[in-house]
């Protein structure tokens, strides 16, 4: 009877501990707030990943984020890959001085076969590129041409992304610095006899209305993403320094620097605060892609 007794107090004990795990997943999947696309002011901040864990297949598959893109997500790139945790991979894929014309070979389709991902995050600031589909960047070019070369390619790369499963996300640029002179929308003469240092058009607000476009024109297809372009030019609006947040550690003077200023037209500052809350922005607008409606 004792032997009885012990084997069933044994039955008990084993399965014990799993039901309560299986008790409080449930409850945890049931009362987690769901990840909803943020207003664009109030987008600059990493989404909860549990609450987007508790949203896929039983907390067993971990979505996977990919972020392409050109300098600004280089900046950004070791904070990005620091934001995976329990709840999101992300991995990132960029090149310095890219545009979309530079991806449509077989770059992007081996990062998108090689991820498998969830969500792609597509960063571009404006640069006019390298490649032979690309605008000539050895000499001025005119917005206009910028701008139909990045819906082309642009849309290329979106319709990639789609067919392979991945939700997309199309992200704005932040604010251009306003102490590096736009170039004229058609150069001039001198301009294109002799462009000037850095000649281009990155973050200028052509290139957001551009994005605004071809999400509308995606019929529901493509995301966009104001949240990193706003995490360091809030109100799009070039701000160089932004007060601390929690995250930037020491800070003495209350400020930080978050754009590089000077003679640079769209980096971040070389210390990364700039990164930290660009790279954040990026991965809410991704998290909150997962299951949002698409579009604007």
């Amino acid at each position: 009877m004792d032997r009885n007794r012990a084997r069933a107090g044994r039955r008990v004990s084993r399965w014990a501990i799993p039901s309560c795990l299986a008790v409080a997943l449930v409850t945890a999947a049931v009362q987690a707030p769901a990840v909803a696309a943020k207003p664009p002011a109030a987008a600059n901040r990493l989404a909860p990943a549990d609450a987007t864990l508790a949203r896929v297949a039983g907390g067993t598959v971990r979505p996977v984020v990919l972020v392409i893109g050109d300098s600004l997500v280089e900046q950004a790139a070791d904070q990005l890959r620091a934001d995976s945790n329990s709840g999101v991979e992300v991995r990132v894929t960029d090149r310095l001085g890219t545009a979309p014309c530079d991806w449509t070979g077989g770059d992007f389709d081996a990062a998108v076969a090689a991820a498998h991902p969830s969500v792609v995050v597509l960063a571009f600031s404006g640069n006019g590129g390298a490649a032979a589909g690309c605008v000539n960047s050895h000499t001025a070019y005119p917005l206009a041409d910028l701008l139909s070369n990045y819906r082309a390619h642009l849309t290329d790369l979106a319709n990639r992304a789609t067919a392979a499963g991945a939700a997309v996300v199309i992200s704005t640029p932040p604010a251009r610095n306003p102490a590096v002179a736009v170039p004229s929308a058609i150069p001039t003469a001198a301009e294109l006899a002799e462009p000037i240092p850095f000649y281009g058009f990155q973050g200028v607000a052509a290139i957001r209305e551009l994005y605004i476009d071809m999400v509308n024109a995606s019929g529901g297809r493509w995301h966009l993403s104001d949240a990193a372009a706003l995490a360091v030019s809030p109100d799009f609006v070039f701000h160089q320094t932004l007060a601390c947040e929690k995250d930037d550690g020491a800070c003495p003077n209350g400020f930080v620097d978050v754009r590089k200023g000077g003679t640079d037209a769209i980096h971040l500052d070389r210390h990364g605060h700039g990164a930290l809350r660009f790279a954040h922005g990026l991965v809410s607008a991704a998290l909150a892609a997962i299951n949002a409606p698409a579009g604007v």
